[in-house]
């Protein structure tokens, strides 16, 4: 039991240096500062805040008012089908972004020919809800994750002068179950091992965490970009290099 116990450490530390090597710069620097300075305290108080704010994100919904007929049934982006148009005011939640916000949609289609014309325009809100890569869209939908990952499930209808949207995200549960699991090593694990002097790895596939947002701050090329449905983008990059 003690010799797997000093293999998992001496695989932890060999993966952390190798990061602090691949990564020596200002940037990395200053990320860890922002990250470390807590204390264990206060990086078992982030996992607990960053495992809470997973959890909201397993559902998301909204309700709309103003004019409107629109239809949009999404069993997952490959199973998506609907047709409308509105221009709606919605109050709602949607992955940290919550608030009051004016959304323009012109869409339809049926599964990767799904098609939507959107903008959206943030009145009040928490910050999310300004990002700029949920502002707008002019695309088949089953491209992106920003408006909706691709293996969302639900809807969203507007009657005439009233609508809503509810959705589920197994994307989002699978990555709150991982961060459940990973718990004692996120909270407690982590802040030790950092304060010996090594980094290990974050565990967190949906870089939506404090150590994520941190890192984008500190402009590190370790956060992901967005990516929609993988057979779709290959597509559209052969389609693009003339392969």
């Amino acid at each position: 039991m003690k010799k797997r116990v000093w293999v998992v450490i001496a695989f932890l530390a060999a993966v952390s240096t190798g990061c602090s090597t691949m990564e020596s710069t200002t940037q990395y620097h200053a990320y860890r500062k922002s990250v470390d300075r807590a204390g264990s305290s206060g990086y078992f108080a982030m996992t607990c805040r960053d495992l809470a704010l997973d959890f909201t994100d397993i559902l998301s919904g909204g309700i709309s008012f103003g004019p409107g007929f629109l239809l949009d049934i999404q069993l997952t982006k490959v199973g998506e089908i609907g047709a409308g148009y509105a221009d709606v005011a919605t109050m709602g939640w949607r992955h940290r972004a919550a608030g009051y916000y004016r959304e323009i949609r012109k869409e339809g289609g049926i599964s990767g020919l799904y098609y939507r014309h959107m903008d959206m325009q943030p009145i009040y809100g928490t910050p999310p809800l300004f990002n700029e890569r949920i502002r707008a869209m002019r695309d088949f939908t089953i491209r992106h994750n920003n408006d909706r990952h691709w293996m969302d499930i639900g809807g969203n209808f507007q009657f005439v002068a009233l609508g809503g949207n509810l959705y589920f995200s197994p994307y989002e549960t699978v990555d709150f179950l991982i961060d459940v699991i990973a718990f004692p090593y996120n909270a407690l694990l982590r802040p030790t091992f950092a304060s010996w002097g090594f980094n290990p790895p974050e565990i967190d596939i949906d870089n939506d965490d404090t150590t994520a947002i941190a890192r984008e701050k500190a402009e590190l090329t370790v956060v992901n970009p967005e990516t929609g449905f993988p057979p779709a983008e290959l597509i559209d990059q052969l389609f693009r290099t003339g392969y």
